[in-house]
């Protein structure tokens, strides 16, 4: 054979080497664990909800430090130049030159006093006495606006925590399910090719074997639902972790109930005031503060005034200056008529609100302790129930094997597992929510700061 044709006689060998290369390559790839606390920091540094919370927070500080100084002396000042043939502005202009002249008092000059430029500055102080607690009360609502902000940022970020910790903990659930159903899946598989073709004369038997693919059908089912849960768990890990997680990963803990155990345990179990709470009662302290700052209007206002004035003219430069002391009171304001009254209402509806919210959040948090413990037992005894069954399984194939049993009842034990395993998942899934949702209510004050 020439040397070509040694080559083109070995390139099957190539091409199926090529083939069984490839699918090693893919399958070596590593499938990188991560735990929880590395997910949530992609979550929280990509969290546009935490980000605008933040900004919000920082806004209303601002705002806090602007009216916390009302009681400081208000500085300003003026500068004009401008031309004018106003017979009154002229004079004045004059006036302030400190030059007026017997001629300037003839009609003629008086009426027609012509163009003429002039230029002036003023500079002046205004320092408040007393404001009827108008900037004391106003001051002290922003500054509890501005902590009402700031227990809203925790709460955003434990409701982005809470939603993050709910579906990492239902992946756990659904993983640890989706192998248990690839094994019994693999089980029923074995079964079928081992058993269906030498029992096809027996109709007992293949009656059986019939239910044993009927039911390899609803595992198929089970596997395709439990894998689409999978995937729009981990798009949404991705999607609010702005596609920073690997493509090949999978989820650290095997166990929701050891996960949850780090972030809802015995710390936990009183009942205090959340972040949720701590903010409406600073928002309802700030309206109390506005209504009281309301009743102002009533009240006078007194402070010290100081101006200087420097006019320049085409006669001369010269300034002036004034300072007192004024007092103003509203003798008569229609549109301020129930004021207090509309900013008393609104500050009793944001108690009565806070109140509520109290009541709702301690029946909330009672049901999920609660519901924490019942499913917590739930699914301790599903699986001691699921080590029983793994027993009575491997028992009842031994059976089947040596004709003690028919197909049918090994179908039905099969049966029985996969429905319990998905009980098992829903009850994992479920436990996951309820922990979540009690983070959510009693993370406390030192963990929260951290975020």
């Amino acid at each position: 054979m020439s040397k070509a044709g040694k080559i083109f006689a070995l390139l099957p060998l190539f091409f199926y080497g090529a083939l069984l290369f490839i699918p090693y390559q893919v399958h070596s790839q590593e499938i990188e664990r991560l735990d929880f606390d590395s997910i949530w920091a992609h979550v929280k540094s990509n969290s546009p909800a935490i980000k605008s919370a933040s900004l919000e927070s920082e806004a209303a500080t601002v705002m806090k430090d602007r009216y916390s100084r009302h009681w400081l002396p208000m500085i300003y000042g003026d500068a004009k130049f401008f031309i004018t043939d106003d017979p009154a502005l002229n004079f004045m202009s004059v006036l302030s030159q400190r030059k007026i002249g017997n001629e300037d008092f003839s009609p003629d000059r008086l009426n027609h006093p012509g163009k003429n430029s002039y230029k002036q500055a003023s500079v002046g102080v205004n320092l408040p006495l007393y404001e009827g607690g108008a900037g004391y009360y106003t001051a002290k609502s922003f500054d509890s606006i501005a902590k009402s902000k700031s227990y809203g940022r925790a709460v955003i970020v434990l409701s982005e925590k809470s939603k993050t910790m709910a579906a990492y903990g239902r992946l756990i659930a659904l993983t640890k399910a989706a192998n248990e159903l690839a094994d019994l899946k693999k089980s029923v598989t074995g079964i079928l090719s081992g058993y269906e073709s030498a029992l096809k004369n027996n109709p007992v038997e293949y009656s059986g074997i019939l239910g044993l693919k009927a039911l390899s059908n609803r595992i198929d089912a089970m596997i395709t639902e439990n894998d689409a849960k999978i995937k729009y768990l981990r798009d949404y890990l991705q999607n609010t972790s702005a596609g920073n997680l690997p493509d090949l990963w999978t989820a650290s803990d095997s166990d929701v109930i050891t996960f949850g155990g780090r972030y809802v345990s015995d710390k936990n179990t009183a009942i205090k005031e959340s972040y949720q709470l701590k903010a409406l009662k600073a928002y309802a302290e700030s309206l109390k503060h506005k209504a009281e700052a309301q009743k102002s209007v009533y009240l006078p206002k007194i402070g010290l005034f100081s101006e200087a004035n420097v006019y320049s003219g085409n006669r001369a430069t010269a300034d002036s200056y004034s300072a007192g002391f004024y007092i103003q009171m509203n003798i008569l304001s229609p549109v301020e008529y129930g004021s207090v009254r509309q900013a008393e209402f609104e500050s009793d509806a944001a108690f009565f609100k806070l109140k509520n919210e109290a009541i709702k959040e301690k029946t909330d948090i009672e049901r999920l302790r609660n519901f924490e413990a019942t499913l917590r037992e739930n699914i301790k005894i599903l699986n001691e129930s699921l080590k029983i069954m793994d027993e009575q399984l491997r028992n009842i194939k031994r059976l089947f094997a040596n004709g003690s049993v028919k197909a049918f009842q090994l179908s039905d034990v099969i049966a029985a597992k996969g429905d319990l395993l998905q009980n098992l998942a829903k009850a994992e899934e479920e436990y996951a929510e309820v922990i979540s949702g009690i983070y959510f209510y009693t993370a406390n004050i030192e963990e929260a700061s951290n975020e």
